[in-house]
């Protein structure tokens, strides 16, 4: 015989039944329900109850990322038009024009393998204590000096130690830049990024010609100060950084968030990579 406990009760759809599929429904929140939600901590806050002004799906091309990214692959794109207007020319300039004997000239390269060690460990140092685009800016305006001294200065002794600081000082700022790059892009198209840069290298040999272009209409010192003033323009760029990129060891990715419109904007891209 049936428990008469267990008579028909009534369910929420009107029919009989279980009431557990019933009660298991009815526990999960609605959308208007956790939006609701939202709104009500919004006017707790003192915020207005319109909908937030930052889209929910924020396209990467809009955010403050992209505009960081496109400026450091202008300042890479320089930089490489520069050192392929210059390096390859830096060696037969010792040869031709100074006169250096092989040893001497190996002992110079051999400085600034050195240097480009040297300048590598000490740019991130520097940039722990005052910040990424602080040190490159730094190492920008130090490698275009020394390049630009070179153009004038003739003693033999001076001229090989200009040639070794402007390696340390350009080396420098080579692993911040691309370090920015990474931190700015999603982890879903940091592979994409990579190759844009690799491909930029193929600028390296067509600024290569125009120097020796410039070689020989009117010497190496011409070119030589001609990049310079490229790597002086180089620094224009970077400064609009100054306030996305802040000191490593004070930020998680580098980026000093200006408004809560970034700062949101930050948080979906990461959400996005991950």
């Amino acid at each position: 015989p049936e428990d008469p406990t267990r008579a028909e009760e009534p369910s929420t759809n009107g029919q009989t039944g279980d009431l557990s599929t019933n009660q298991t429904e009815t526990a999960v929140p609605m959308d208007s329900e956790v939006n609701g939600a939202g709104e009500n901590t919004d006017e707790a806050e003192g915020e207005p109850q319109s909908p937030r002004s930052e889209p929910t799906n924020i396209k990467w091309y809009k955010s403050v990322n992209f505009k960081v990214i496109a400026l450091v692959l202008l300042a890479e794109f320089v930089i490489l038009t520069g050192a392929g207007m210059t390096v390859q020319f830096l060696v037969v300039f010792f040869m031709n024009e100074i006169k250096l004997t092989p040893v001497k000239l190996m002992a110079a390269s051999l400085a600034q393998y050195a240097g480009v060690v040297l300048g590598s460990g000490l740019g991130g140092k520097l940039a722990r204590k005052i910040g990424r685009i602080p040190t490159i800016l730094i190492a920008q305006s130090g490698g275009a000096g020394c390049l630009m001294a070179i153009s004038f200065v003739h003693n033999v002794p001076t001229l090989v130690v200009l040639y070794v600081a402007r390696s340390t000082f350009v080396r420098a700022s080579v692993p911040l830049i691309d370090s920015i790059l990474m931190d700015f892009t999603p982890k879903r198209h940091r592979g994409k990024m990579a190759s844009v840069s690799s491909l930029m290298e193929f600028q390296w040999t067509v600024s290569a010609a125009a120097g020796g272009f410039i070689i020989d209409r009117w010497g190496y010192r011409s070119c030589f100060f001609i990049t310079s003033v490229v790597y002086f323009s180089v620094c224009v760029l970077f400064l609009p950084l100054l306030k996305y990129v802040g000191k490593e060891s004070a930020l998680q990715h580098g980026e000093v968030v200006v408004t809560e419109k970034d700062a949101y904007a930050h948080q979906q891209l990461e959400e996005e990579g991950e």
